[in-house]
């Protein structure tokens, strides 16, 4: 997935690349929204720009290796996290349980992102 792919979020993109361009990346983001709104593909289309060798201003290439692994969802810095149980009603805690296994992960690069 790329930014040239996604449909009806040209404000966010914009955005993000501002965020990025301007070196003003955060620590974290969150994507979220409702379902079919494209919050997860515009995560892994930001990934992606991110992690791009040869990305351009407005998107990334699609052809490096870092993309093609992001394309598989292989590359090594890349990880996602879902909620393993589902949020009791009216709960404090809106997002469930995270899988255990993502507390602590580090990985070996300056760089990684999870999702």
């Amino acid at each position: 997935m790329q930014f040239s792919q996604i449909v009806g979020q040209q404000s966010v993109i914009r955005d993000l690349l501002h965020l990025y361009q301007s070196n003003k990346l955060p620590h974290a983001l969150l994507f979220l929204g409702k379902q079919g709104w494209g919050a997860l593909p515009l995560a892994i289309a930001f990934a992606k720009y991110v992690m791009c060798e040869h990305k351009n201003e407005t998107d990334s290439c699609g052809q490096c290796s870092s993309c093609l692994q992001i394309r598989k969802l292989e590359h090594p810095d890349l990880h996602f996290s879902f909620p393993s149980k589902a949020p009791k009603p009216n709960s404090k805690k809106p997002f469930g349980t995270f899988h255990p296994g993502f507390q602590g992960i580090y990985a070996s690069s300056s760089l990684w992102l999870h999702l």
